[in-house]
């Protein structure tokens, strides 16, 4: 095992340095990726030394996890909490390797998040609508601080376009109600189903694509014409739980170019092997290498649903 000097130095300085996030159009085909966002170098090295230090006298059998933190009494900056958090994403990749079986529980407690933030607002998890987020730190999103109106992207899944066809009045379903109006943001979604809006909707745009599984993520959102995305949600159907990892492996250049901040990944009919496991385990990986953290996850709500959340290092360095 490494010395404690040499983890802290590695963790530290292979969290490259790049630019804040800013406006830029979109360039589809463009050969960059996203580095692994603004992490600077910790102004507070003896409390990240004592978190580290607490960390290594954990038992080498055990996974790392954010829940064994709580015992740590000084309060990491931001700054702390991404590099722990690299070090704890590789901690559970290398536990994900072990797992074995189609446990739910098991799957949760390998893949907890590894950053908080300030603030945490559920938007559409209400009124049993399947159509639900968690926005992290909402208060930066508004005009005023974004300098441009904040832009929801979803990719819709075929439960989600069910649920909206059930709702008599769509201007009422929770989640487009949160997202319009308590968010104020504009909102495009992407159905695999035919959908048609009776009438329109101010600051939302339905976008029918049948179907999605042969198209990287890039190809998808070409389609919609957005140069910017701030939050980006994927909802899966069951047959299209590994397209995920395909479209995150090759989804760099693009995250970058529409500057996302935030990444919510909704799988409907997930179930928890160690085959998806693997799936998963990759899907966090390369997130993090591109900068994005999980700072939520929800318990499925049932024994097939799992969702997750992810923020870019830039986002969550804000205000810090």
């Amino acid at each position: 095992m490494n010395t404690l000097g040499e983890l802290m130095e590695n963790s530290i300085e292979s969290l490259k340095m790049t630019p804040p996030i800013s406006p830029v159009a979109v360039v589809v085909d463009a050969p960059s990726s996203l580095s692994a966002g603004n992490v600077p170098k910790s102004k507070e090295s003896e409390g990240l030394q004592k978190i580290m230090s607490h960390i290594l006298t954990l038992p080498a059998s055990k996974s790392i996890h954010t829940s064994w933190l709580g015992s740590i009494p000084q309060r990491p900056s931001m700054a702390d909490k991404l590099v722990v958090g690299k070090y704890l994403v590789k901690e559970q990749v290398k536990d994900s390797l072990t797992y074995r079986g189609q446990d739910p529980n098991r799957f949760y407690a390998v893949f907890d998040p590894v950053v908080s933030c300030r603030t945490l607002t559920p938007i559409g998890n209400y009124d049993r609508s399947l159509t639900s987020s968690k926005i992290c730190d909402a208060y930066k999103l508004t005009e005023a601080n974004l300098g441009h109106k904040c832009s929801m992207l979803v990719i819709g899944s075929r439960q989600d376009a069910r649920d909206w066809k059930k709702s008599s009045n769509l201007k009422v379903h929770p989640f487009l109600k949160d997202v319009l109006h308590r968010m104020d943001c504009d909102m495009t979604v992407i159905l695999q189903d035919s959908f048609d809006l009776v009438e329109p909707i101010k600051g939302l745009t339905i976008v029918n694509i049948q179907p999605i599984s042969d198209l990287l993520l890039s190809d998808v959102i070409q389609k919609t014409r957005l140069t910017r995305v701030d939050v980006l949600k994927i909802d899966l159907d069951e047959e299209n739980v590994a397209l995920a990892k395909k479209w995150i492996a090759h989804s760099g250049s693009v995250l970058e170019q529409l500057k996302v901040k935030m990444i919510d990944i909704h799988f409907h009919g997930i179930n928890f092997s160690g085959h998806q496991m693997t799936i998963f385990s990759a899907i966090t990986e390369h997130l993090m290498e591109l900068g994005y953290y999980m700072y939520s996850r929800d318990s499925p709500q049932s024994p097939t649903v799992g969702q997750f959340f992810f923020a870019h290092s830039d986002f969550l360095l804000e205000d810090y």
